[in-house]
């Protein structure tokens, strides 16, 4: 994923014998490139102002290149999949529209905007809103292998920020103006998750990243749990994402496990209780 960041701050001054800063609003950009097929994106910027860690999917994302819905068959059109962890499902595939929806359903505002084609009546279709925190994370479908790409822009998150966990699937995002390192305790911790039984050296809740130019998930990286270190008889790998491939009987290798600036990714869980990940603020 090519990525760029750049920031400024907007400050308010206030006072002419003494510049006294009231507010400080860091806002920035990153680009995505987008490979055909699924491209799992990470939502990173906030609406600007905003207090309630929200954006519209509307305003996050210009994209360059995206494949319009054809207007004739109201089909095709790259797709946007937001995952619904409670029931564990796709509630709604949304389109991109492409430069000529205006033209083409007789109305003005759905040129290059994401809409939900099960609402098409024939002349319009819904443009809905699709407020969404940062550190969501959601799929685009290119459906060609064209030149496609997003920008991402908004007002960087600079606190820290946790994710409860669901049993099952859990798909999040890295929500930082910086890459993401998932074995770093500085950055993310991890609470609940089930480690590895060593016994069998199976099990364990589970991390899977996406690789969009390959179109699969090339390791499962299982979480040790707090007793790794005493198991194996090694240290530094209690509560750690380690490659269980590499076991060779006594060891298991702890990889840099990196979610790029607009990545996301998914934690598996195995079990039902309680758990969750936090990230570190600036």
């Amino acid at each position: 994923m090519k990525k760029l960041v750049t920031a400024f701050a907007a400050c308010a001054l206030a006072g002419l014998a003494f510049a006294q800063v009231e507010s400080v609003n860091i806002v920035g950009y990153s680009t995505a490139s987008l490979a055909a097929g699924y491209n799992m994106i990470g939502v990173n910027f906030e609406a600007v102002g905003a207090t309630d860690g929200k954006v519209s999917i509307q305003d996050l994302v210009s994209a360059t290149g995206l494949t319009g819905v054809d207007w004739g068959t109201v089909s095709g059109g790259d797709q946007l999949l937001i995952w619904d962890a409670s029931n564990q499902f796709y509630p709604v595939f949304y389109s991109w529209t492409g430069a000529d929806a205006d033209t083409a359903l007789g109305t003005t505002g759905v040129n290059n905007k994401w809409v939900d084609l099960g609402t098409f009546d024939g002349t319009a279709a819904t443009v809905p809103t699709l407020l969404v925190p940062a550190g969501s994370a959601a799929w685009i479908v290119r459906t060609s292998g064209t030149a496609a790409s997003l920008v991402f822009s908004g007002q960087v998150k600079q606190g820290g920020g946790s994710q409860t966990l669901s049993q099952g699937y859990n798909m999040f995002a890295n929500a930082l103006p910086v890459d993401l390192a998932m074995n770093n305790s500085a950055q993310v911790t991890c609470a609940g998750l089930a480690g590895v039984d060593w016994g069998t050296v199976s099990g364990g809740d589970q991390l899977l990243v996406w690789d969009a130019s390959n179109q699969y998930y090339p390791v499962f990286y299982s979480w040790t749990g707090a007793d790794a270190d005493t198991a194996l008889g090694t240290t530094g790998v209690s509560n750690k994402w380690v490659d269980l491939g590499t076991f060779d009987g006594t060891a298991a290798t702890v990889p840099a496990v990196t979610i790029p600036v607009g990545g996301g990714a998914w934690i598996v869980r195995t079990a039902a209780t309680a758990a969750s990940i936090t990230t570190a603020g600036l």
